[in-house]
């Protein structure tokens, strides 16, 4: 699967696209606005974005809950799945943006890394398998698995693809 790094640069200018979205759709909402960041990318996401903003001379704050937000924001829109759980009546159609949208622009864009997780260390899928395995209270070091998030990446890809890659 294609890999695509993004840079500081190429964040923040994408931080300005949302943001121009945001300025042109959102003229009623009093400052500071109010920015909810979808747990893990999204909150450095937020972060980002809330330093546009103020280049913008828009004030903002960060929520720690979504029901407190104007917005919402992630980043990166995948499957759509974490978008779809603030689609009820609880957030009452608040926007939400995202700096990468797989679902419309970003279609042929493949595996995103964004720098705050190449700074983590976390440009793979492999490190979501190594979070499951602390998560249980195993040691993702410990000998036997130290190679298990590469191996199980690896037959997710036999089982799921039409066309063998390994």
């Amino acid at each position: 699967m294609q890999k695509t790094n993004l840079s500081w640069e190429e964040t923040k200018e994408r931080a300005e696209k949302v943001v121009g979205i945001m300025l042109l759709r959102t003229d009623k909402i009093q400052q500071p606005w109010k920015l909810y960041g979808v747990p893990r990318g999204g909150i450095p996401t937020a972060l980002l974005i809330s330093q546009v903003l103020m280049r913008h001379n828009v004030s903002s704050i960060l929520t720690e809950s979504p029901i407190n937000a104007n917005f919402i924001i992630d980043d990166i829109i995948d499957t759509g799945k974490t978008q779809s759980r603030y689609d009820d009546e609880e957030y009452d159609d608040m926007p939400f943006f995202a700096l990468v949208n797989k679902q419309q622009a970003d279609k042929d864009i493949g595996w995103v890394v964004f720098p705050w997780e190449k700074m983590a260390g976390e440009e793979g899928p492999e490190e979501n398998i190594i979070r499951i395995l602390e998560y249980i209270g195993e040691d993702p070091k410990r000998e036997g698995l130290k190679d298990t998030p590469k191996r199980i990446i690896k037959s997710i890809w036999r089982l799921c693809s039409k066309h063998k890659r390994f």
